[in-house]
């Protein structure tokens, strides 16, 4: 038999999804309750959007000083000499968590965290044949990752 087509983004689907982007681990039951909706319910909707490409996967977050890589920074590029450089950046400096492809004045924003001033010395050194860097050193993460104001955020006002 078919399953009905939901709107996977209505107002519940907003909901669930900001529950998921707080805390990917809360329990379907815990959803559930907050959405009021049956654990099969929550279930099919949360596999649904894993179907569509809504929810494209999980992750851990990790606190970068106790798996011995202190030195978090941001590294702006601008002046991209050759663009396909940045493909295999990840394979060439293990210690990138992720890059952005941006627009403005500058080409790219790579975020790092490496063990040590040496190492983030080596991997700038890297990054500079791709073109003019820019260094920040993260003191701290203010916020936790939140669910975009308007998309899903507005979903899990009231409780």
């Amino acid at each position: 038999m078919p399953r009905k087509k939901l709107n996977l983004l209505d107002a519940t689907g907003r909901k669930i999804l900001g529950h998921l982007v707080k805390d990917a681990r809360m329990p379907l039951k815990e959803i559930g309750e907050r959405v009021s909706l049956s654990v099969p319910a929550v279930a099919e909707r949360v596999q649904r959007m894993e179907e569509e490409g809504i929810i494209r996967g999980y992750e851990a977050k990790l606190d970068y000083d106790k798996i011995g890589c202190p030195v978090h920074i941001l590294v702006e590029i601008h002046g991209a000499k050759d663009r396909s450089l940045i493909n295999d950046v990840q394979a060439r400096v293990p210690e990138v968590i992720q890059y952005w492809v941006v627009t403005g004045e500058m080409d790219y924003l790579v975020e790092v965290a490496v063990c040590s001033r040496k190492r983030l010395e080596e991997v700038i050194r890297v990054l500079e044949k791709i073109g003019l860097t820019k260094t920040h050193l993260v003191l701290y993460k203010e916020f936790p990752q939140l669910p975009p104001v308007g998309v899903v955020h507005a979903g899990t006002e009231g409780e």
